[in-house]
């Protein structure tokens, strides 16, 4: 059984763009940068959470997937009606290219 039999849910990523609104602040806009992402989506053990923080990033979960995508700090997967927001780019677990895990903390 390889991972992608494990990831089950499809999700959306998208990436924040800043632009000025019409009187001067800054608006973040979301716009999609990849649908429907096969992904397994995991809470963070009370270990992993404490380790993270230490190194002064926020997690609540892991998110693994079987590709490699540009997804980036700041970014956003979308898993129905649950948001979560990207605190560690994808790194490849065993340097094979076959299995990716994304840190991220739940927002909504």
């Amino acid at each position: 059984m390889g991972l992608l039999d494990l990831c089950r849910r499809t999700v959306t990523i998208r990436r924040p763009t800043n632009t000025s609104d019409s009187v001067g602040g800054v608006v973040a806009s979301f716009s999609d940068q990849f649908t429907n992402v096969r992904v397994s989506v995991q809470a963070a053990t009370a270990d992993e959470i404490e380790t993270w923080s230490r190194r002064g990033v926020q997690i609540s979960h892991r998110i693994y997937l079987a590709s490699s995508l540009d997804v980036r700090l700041g970014d956003v997967v979308i898993d129905g009606s649950v948001t979560y927001r990207v605190t560690a780019p994808p790194f490849d677990m065993g340097d094979r290219g076959r299995a990716f895990k994304i840190l991220a903390l739940q927002v909504q």
